[in-house]
């Protein structure tokens, strides 16, 4: 799951400014796709700019992934001992 997030949050960072970005005042937005705005991301701050959100993620979902594996092995022994 850890490997899928990786590789999913800078795409989740470009969304995110996508629809936070507003027109200046000449009505220009600022980027034109999702292609521009990564490029002026990076440019600007960085290539470690795209993972901004992963510590965030981690908190959010890092308990409830702990808590869902705890849950499939507690079921998985149940099994073992039902005999299914």
């Amino acid at each position: 799951m850890q490997v899928g997030a990786f590789f999913s949050i800078p795409f989740d960072s470009v969304k995110t400014q996508l629809q936070r970005m507003q027109a200046n005042e000449a009505g220009v937005l600022p980027y034109t796709g999702p292609l521009d705005c990564a490029s002026k991301l990076v440019r600007a701050e960085g290539i470690r700019r795209l993972w901004v959100g992963g510590m965030p993620w981690a908190m959010r979902v890092g308990p409830i992934l702990t808590i869902q594996w705890l849950v499939i092995e507690q079921l998985l022994r149940m099994e073992t001992r039902v005999g299914l």
